[in-house]
């Protein structure tokens, strides 16, 4: 593939949203998973669709080859994290804990939390500043094929009360309307075509005292965030943010079982002239194939 290639252009200034920008930006208001607004917009025509940026199956099935019979030294760091990712997607539970930072004119942490417990996926999304607290649930069940989206109050660190009418939609609207698939787990594209650089993949000690592996990806900020940026102006209701570096910091097991993973972000925000430098961390860690409850839906 050619080296990829992001073509800007600027969207109708919506006046309607002119306080509010200004006001999240004087306030910290970046909400959920850092999120963030330009002013004018600024949205990105991609040249290339998310199924040409992802590995393919027949490239899959060489790397499910290359690893068999060996350990995740034996593949590279990208190889280990797509082949660890399929293995997210084929687990039969998996529960996700995320807790972060945002840094910018204020300080805001953000907590996180994915259950999967054989038919039901859950997500929740809480953001915690001096200045603003913003809470959103939803719940999507694989026997009927609705998505609910709840609305949090009484917000703290990592709780909040959630209201008890949900709004109700299918997958495909829940996809089309946030970017990401609530069965998904990862935002990020990650493949051979979004990174840009990469370490050895080293072996370390895991907190069990087995065999872990630990590497790092320095992703393309345009086309490894696709996705996540859509999720990020949904959930805030505001504009996109732009990435200008990502990495994510990565601990396997020995089976390609995600232990860690520990996003590095860096991206900007712009309001009438004025650009705002952010920088978030998040911290996942992954558990799977063990009994999971979901929270009190």
């Amino acid at each position: 593939m050619a080296k990829l290639k992001v073509k800007e252009k600027k969207d109708r200034f919506v006046l309607k949203l002119s306080i509010i920008c200004l006001l999240g930006i004087l306030t910290g208001f970046f909400v959920g998973s850092y999120y963030v607004n330009n002013i004018m917009e600024t949205n990105f025509e991609f040249e290339y669709t998310e199924a040409e940026l992802r590995e393919s199956a027949v490239s899959i099935s060489k790397i499910e080859a290359k690893a068999n019979g060996n350990t995740p030294l034996a593949l590279t760091a990208t190889e280990n994290f797509v082949l660890a990712e399929q293995r997210l997607k084929n687990a039969q539970t998996v529960k996700v804990i995320s807790n972060g930072q945002v840094n910018t004119i204020v300080s805001q942490t953000v907590f996180a939390q994915t259950y999967f417990d054989g038919t039901k996926y859950l997500t929740e999304q809480i953001s915690s500043s001096s200045m603003a607290k913003v809470a959103k649930r939803a719940v999507y069940d694989t026997t009927t094929g609705v998505v609910s989206r709840y609305q949090g109050n009484v917000i703290d660190a990592t709780t909040a009360e959630w209201n008890s009418e949900p709004t109700n939609m299918t997958y495909d609207e829940y996809t089309a309307l946030c970017g990401v698939r609530i069965d998904g787990f990862i935002s990020y594209i990650v493949s051979n075509k979004t990174t840009i650089n990469k370490t050895e993949v080293t072996e370390i000690t895991l907190d069990n005292g087995q065999k872990g592996y630990s590497f790092s990806l320095e992703l393309e900020p345009n086309y490894s965030v696709m996705n996540y940026r859509e999720q990020m102006k949904e959930m805030s209701g505001m504009g996109y943010p732009t990435f200008t570096s990502v990495k994510l910091n990565v601990v396997i097991d020995s089976n390609w079982n995600f232990v860690t993973i520990q996003n590095e972000e860096s991206y900007s925000i712009k309001a009438f002239g004025i650009k705002a430098e952010c920088k978030g961390t998040m911290t996942q860690v992954y558990t799977y194939n063990e009994p999971v409850t979901l929270p009190t839906i």
